[in-house]
């Protein structure tokens, strides 16, 4: 596992403070986040 940039969006939402962060989405997946500094981060699981 490797953690790789992405683009995080969140609306009508301020600065999200730093750490780490699940994202559950409408069809049932899991991603783990992190935010450092205002960067997001993702971890990519290798399929």
């Amino acid at each position: 596992m490797q953690w790789a940039k992405c683009s995080v969006r969140f609306p009508d939402a301020g600065r999200v403070p730093d750490g780490s962060y699940f994202l559950y989405t409408d069809d049932g997946k899991v991603h783990q986040l992190k935010s450092l500094d205002g960067k997001w981060h993702c971890l990519a699981v290798a399929a």
